[in-house]
C-alpha cells in the first residue's frame, strides 16, 4: 500500500509537470521561437559594469563594518575580562591589563580584510561568469564538487579548532573541580583567620610583640562561640636549597618552593591538624631542632619507611632538624602544592617573635560569625593596629584559588563562544545546500521519494562534516597535550572521558544545527520546481 501510494503520488506530480510543459510549448509555438534550443542572443543579459561596482562597494562597506566592530568587540571583550579578573591576577601581574594600538590595528586590518575577501566574493563571480548565462542554465549549476568541499572543509576546520577549545575548556574545569575538592589537611570551614603586621614603632622588640599577641589570645579565648585561639608567624616558603637526608646524598629533584612555618603547640587542635605518626609539639622541644614534617615530604625523603627519629637538613653545614612528627598532606599555601612538599611546622619561640603573625580562631558555629569579634577586640588592645586582612579560613583556600577559577572561566566562555560560531556555520552551509540542491529535491520528491529518507540524507552531511572536523580536532589535542599538561591538576590531557564527552557533545550538536535544514528539505514543492524549470 506504501509503495502503490508514492506511486500515485509520482504520477500525479509528472501530470502536472507535463501539462506545465505542453503549456510553455504552446506558448512558444505562438510566439514562433523555437523551444528546444534557446540562443544565448536571445537573452538580454544583465550589464556586467554596475554589478561590478556595486560589489566592489559591498565588500569595501563590509570589511570597514567588520573591522570597526572587531575593534568595539575586542575592547568590550577587555572591560568584561577586567571586570572578572581577580585580585590575586592583576596584582601579581607584571603587565598592565590593556590593549595596545599596535595590537587593535592588528585587529582591525584582519577583519576588515577578512570582510572585503568575503564582501568581493560576488563580484569575482560575476567576472569569471556571465550573469544572464547563469540564469540559463539553472540553480544549482554553479553548485560544483570542489567548492562545496571548500565549504565543507572551512566548517570541519571551524569544528576542529572548535573542539581543541573544548576539550581544553572540559579539562581545565575537570581539574579545577578535582582540585577543590581536596582535602587542605585542617578544618578549613570552622577556622577564622586574621593576618596581622605589627607596628615597628610601637613594638620594637620581640618580647614587646610576644605581650601583644599573647593578650590578643587571650582575649578571644574568653569571648562566646570562640572554641580556641593559636598563633603563627604565617606561612612563608623558601627556595635554592639542597636537602638532604642524613645518611643519604642530596635529592637529586629538589622541590622548588619549600613552605614553612612557626607555630604554637595548640596550633594542631584549633586547626584540626591530623598527626599520623609520632607526636605534637610540647614544652620540651623549646630551643631543640624538632620539626613535623607533613606526609608528602616524608615520602621524599624515606619514601614509604617509618621517619620519626630521623634528620635531615636544607643546606650543607647546617642544622640537622629530627622529625617527631608527621601530619596528613597540609596545604596552607591552597590545595595546589605541586612545586614541592607541602609543609614544614617548627615550634615558635617568644624570643622570635616577628611583625607579622596569623590568628587563628576556631568558632563553635559559622565562622564568619567571629570576624567581627577579632577586629573588636583588636581595637580594645591598640585602636591604631589594623588587620592586614581578615577571612574564614575557606576564604583563604578560594582566595589561592581564583588564578586556576579565573583561567577556567575564560577558557569555558571562549570555548562556548567557539562552539556556537562553529554551529552557525554548519547550519550556514546545510542551509546553503538544501537552497542549492531545491531542483534535485523537488524532482526526487516527485518520483515518490520518502521525505524521511531526504530529512536523514542532509542531517548526515552535517554529522559528517562534524566527525570529520571532531578527528582532526582530537588529533590536535594530542599534538598540543604536553604543552596542556601543565595547567592541569591530577588529569591527563589525553583523558578518554573528556574527549568522548567533548565528540559526543559536538555531534548533537550538528545533528541540532542540521535539524532546520533537513526540515527545508522535505518542504519544497515538487510542482513549483518543475514549473520553474
Amino acid at each position: 500500500q506504501d509503495l502503490q501510494g508514492r506511486l500515485e503520488i509520482a504520477e500525479s506530480n509528472l501530470a502536472s509537470y507535463l501539462r506545465t510543459r505542453e503549456q510553455f510549448q504552446l506558448e512558444i509555438a505562438q510566439n514562433n521561437v523555437p523551444w528546444k534550443v534557446i540562443a544565448p542572443a536571445t537573452v538580454n543579459p544583465t550589464p556586467v559594469e554596475p554589478n561590478l561596482r556595486r560589489g566592489l562597494l559591498q565588500g569595501l562597506m563590509l570589511g570597514l563594518l567588520s573591522g570597526v566592530a572587531a575593534v568595539a568587540l575586542s575592547l568590550g571583550a577587555l572591560t568584561l575580562i577586567r571586570a572578572a579578573m581577580p585580585y590575586e591576577v592583576s596584582y601579581f601581574s607584571p603587565h598592565a591589563f590593556h590593549i595596545e594600538g599596535r595590537t587593535l590595528l592588528f585587529i582591525f586590518v584582519s577583519a576588515m580584510s577578512a570582510g572585503t575577501v568575503l564582501g568581493l566574493l560576488p563580484a569575482v563571480r560575476i567576472l569569471r561568469k556571465h550573469i544572464g548565462y547563469a540564469a540559463l542554465v539553472g540553480k544549482g549549476s554553479d553548485q560544483t564538487r570542489g567548492r562545496r568541499r571548500v565549504h565543507d572543509g572551512l566548517v570541519a576546520a571551524q569544528v576542529a579548532l572548535s573542539m581543541m577549545l573544548l576539550v581544553g575548556a572540559g579539562l581545565l574545569v575537570r581539574s579545577f573541580v578535582t582540585l577543590t575538592t581536596e582535602d587542605p589537611g585542617f578544618d578549613h570551614e570552622a577556622v577564622a583567620m586574621a593576618d596581622v603586621s605589627l607596628s615597628p614603632a610601637r613594638y620594637p622588640t620581640a618580647a614587646d610583640r610576644a605581650a601583644f599577641l599573647s593578650q590578643l589570645e587571650q582575649r578571644l579565648e574568653a569571648r562566646p562561640g570562640v572554641l580556641g585561639v593559636t598563633i603563627s608567624n604565617g606561612t612563608g616558603f623558601s627556595f635554592g636549597f639542597a636537602l638532604q637526608a642524613e645518611g643519604d646524598e642530596p635529592l637529586r629533584n629538589q622541590p622548588t618552593l619549600l613552605p614553612h612555618t612557626s607555630v604554637a603547640e595548640d596550633y594542631f587542635d584549633v586547626l584540626g591538624v591530623e598527626l599520623v605518626a609520632g607526636r605534637a609539639f610540647g614544652p620540651e622541644d623549646a630551643g631543640t631542632d624538632a620539626v613535623i614534617i607533613d606526609r608528602d615530604m616524608a615520602r621524599l625523603f624515606w619514601g614509604g619507611q617509618n621517619s620519626i627519629g630521623r634528620r635531615f637538613r636544607f643546606d650543607e653545614g647546617q642544622t640537622w632538624y629530627t622529625v617527631i612528627g608527621v601530619v596528613g598532606e597540609l596545604r596552607l599555601m591552597g590545595r595546589d602544592q605541586r612545586d614541592g612538599p607541602s609543609q614544614i611546622l617548627f615550634l615558635a619561640s617568644d624570643d622570635a617573635a616577628g611583625s607579622f603573625a596569623q590568628v587563628a580562631v576556631r568558632a563553635a558555629g559559622d565562622p564568619r560569625a567571629v570576624l567581627p569579634v577579632i577586629r573588636e577586640v583588636m581595637l580594645e588592645l591598640d585602636p591604631r593596629q589594623s588587620i592586614w586582612k581578615l577571612r574564614t579560613a575557606a576564604d583563604a583556600l578560594a582566595e589561592e584559588e581564583a588564578k586556576p577559577r579565573f583561567l577556567v572561566l575564560l577558557s569555558t566562555v571562549l570555548a562556548a563562544l567557539s562552539v556556537i560560531l562553529a554551529a552557525v556555520g554548519l547550519f550556514g552551509v546545510l542551509t546553503y545546500s538544501v537552497t542549492r540542491r531545491e531542483r534535485e529535491l523537488g524532482v526526487r520528491m516527485a518520483l515518490g521519494a520518502d521525505r524521511r529518507r531526504l530529512r536523514a540524507s542532509v542531517v548526515r552531511e552535517g554529522v559528517t562534516i562534524t566527525a570529520a572536523g571532531v578527528l582532526l580536532g582530537l588529533a590536535g589535542v594530542l599534538l598540543g597535550a604536553r604543552a596542556l599538561a601543565p595547567l592541569l591538576y591530577e588529569l591527563e590531557p589525553t583523558d578518554p572521558a573528556t574527549l568522548a564527552a567533548a565528540a559526543a557533545a559536538f555531534l548533537g550538536i550538528a545533528a541540532a544545527a542540521s535539524f532546520l535544514p533537513a526540515q527545508r528539505a522535505t518542504h519544497v514543492n515538487p510542482v513549483e520546481v518543475l514549473r520553474s524549470e
